[in-house]
């Protein structure tokens, strides 16, 4: 009987233990490697601060707010894209001193308060965006590694976007 229990629990761990590797192999999304992660992450920045940079320049003309929504969409674009960059750093720059693109992200953060020229932030997202890429040996590409999905989009657009812009 004692034995019986015991052939049944290794048999058990056994297929547990398959099962797993077998789901794992299945879903290979499952277990992302990390190169592949750190580019999504950088990619997402940068998309962030491209967003950042149109909607700041449909917000603002000459100093003062000419749309009220889409200035507000820049400074929310431009805060995640700072938590996402400070997750993707956090514990490589010692003694907690911030480095030069955070820097960078903190003097366009207060250029933005200021309504500054639209040019101004267009070269300061540039900067940043290069900065980001090189620091990470990241290269874009102009054209998609995949198809473009029409449904994704939608989905996307749905999920993100229709709470400010509305359904088009």
């Amino acid at each position: 009987m004692l034995q019986t229990n015991r052939l049944l629990n290794t048999t058990s761990l056994f297929a547990s233990l398959l099962g797993f590797f077998l789901l794992a192999l299945h879903f290979p999304t499952l277990a992302e490697s990390q190169p592949q992660k750190l580019e999504s992450n950088v990619k997402k920045i940068v998309m962030m601060m491209n967003i950042v940079n149109k909607e700041y320049h449909e917000g603002i003309a000459q100093g003062k707010i000419i749309n009220a929504a889409e200035y507000e969409e820049s400074r929310i674009f431009l805060e995640q894209a700072l938590g996402r960059y400070q997750t993707l750093v956090e514990g490589t720059t010692p003694n907690g001193k911030q480095d030069a693109l955070a820097n960078q992200f903190s003097s366009l953060i207060i250029k933005i308060k200021n309504k500054e020229d639209p040019g101004v932030i267009q070269s300061d997202v540039n900067a940043i965006n290069s900065g980001i890429l090189k620091k990470f040996n990241i290269k874009l590409s102009q054209t998609p590694s995949e198809p473009v999905s029409l449904e994704n989009g939608r989905t996307l657009y749905m999920s993100n976007c229709k709470v400010c812009h509305g359904i088009q």
